[in-house]
């Protein structure tokens, strides 16, 4: 047995040094030496990462994300949200992780109007679009909020005015705009406040408005116009049911998708465009078609007419004035 192992031995080390001769023989033919490698040292390209940052942003470049689980094809959700933009130049998209997609908009038109109508769907889930600002890596942006227009019914007609539309608004979020006009016939009209809906906060179903004297109550319904997929167990638009995390306990419907209407107004996404800061509340119009242009000068001049005739019913005694509280508005019914 020693034998063997030694004979083992034997083949073994021939086996070494024939590799090792013919690694010699490689290097030999290759022209290398047995010299030690010399190392390449890390180098430096200088660059201008500025200028480079700044000439993206100057671009017309946004930012969308898809909230969905649904499996998709990004090209199809792009050629749906072109479609429904009505897009008048190119826009290339650059998709990233997590349902994320760099927009990049021929039209600056076109860019605005996808930030500041909709709200977005696809297959009913929301798709949201906001600005890329310098500075801001697009993986890192948060998306809180959603344009929304929401109804506000059961209100009696003697309350009906654009002071009230835009309390009512800000009950509900941020407010973009109020339209002042009231609509369907004396029992059920309703007035509307487009504002920024939160996202982590759940749907409001109700206001109630609350008698300053009395304490008389009236309980104004919210309805929500083009609201995405939404979860009836807790009012969120991040998931459906099947996604929710809430306790089987808590997994109880509370919402009705009545919740959800279609858009009042079918020229909505385009016209009725929100302008921010001091000037908040006046109407922007986004460059149209010169087909659509007559139609859209009109509803604007219709607006500001309106808007000139709240203006001067602003003026009315204090006493006579919502008044907000924390849980309700409180009125002098």
């Amino acid at each position: 047995m020693d034998g063997t192992h030694g004979k083992e031995v034997e083949e073994e080390t021939m086996n070494q040094a024939l590799m090792a001769s013919k690694a010699k023989s490689v290097a030999a033919g290759s022209g290398e030496s047995s010299r030690p490698v010399t190392e390449i040292p890390s180098q430096k390209l200088s660059v201008n990462l500025t200028d480079a940052r700044n000439a993206m942003h100057a671009c017309i470049i946004a930012v969308g994300l898809f909230m969905s689980v649904l499996m998709i094809n990004w090209c199809q959700v792009i050629d749906t949200m072109k479609k429904i933009w009505k897009a008048r130049g190119d826009v290339n998209v650059t998709p990233l992780p997590g349902r994320r997609f760099i927009l990049e908009f021929a039209v600056e038109g076109d860019m605005r109007h996808a930030i500041r109508g909709g709200p977005w769907r696809y297959r009913g889930d929301a798709f949201l679009v906001t600005k890329l600002e310098v500075g801001m890596e697009p993986s890192l942006i948060q998306f809180s909020t959603v344009p929304i227009w929401v109804q506000f019914h059961k209100i009696p007609i003697y309350l009906l005015s654009k002071n009230l539309a835009k309390q009512l608004g800000e009950k509900v979020a941020d407010v973009l705009l109020v339209d002042v006009n009231s609509h369907e016939n004396v029992s059920e009209k309703f007035i509307r406040a487009r504002v920024l809906l939160p996202l982590h906060a759940a749907l409001q179903k109700s206001i109630t408005l609350t008698d300053e004297e009395t304490e008389e109550e009236v309980v104004t319904q919210l309805r929500y116009e083009r609201l995405p997929n939404f979860c009836l167990y807790r009012g969120l638009i991040r998931h459906k049911e099947p996604q929710c995390f809430a306790p089987e306990a808590g997994k109880k419907i509370r919402y009705s998708k009545e919740i959800c209407l279609p858009p009042f107004i079918q020229g909505d996404p385009r016209s009725w465009l929100m302008s921010r800061g001091p000037t908040r509340g006046t109407l922007l119009l986004a460059p149209t078609q010169p087909q659509q242009q007559m139609a859209i000068e009109e509803v604007a001049n219709g607006v500001a007419n309106l808007l000139m005739k709240e203006n001067s019913n602003s003026n009315m005694p204090t006493a006579n004035k919502a008044q907000l509280n924390s849980s309700s508005l409180t009125f002098n019914l």
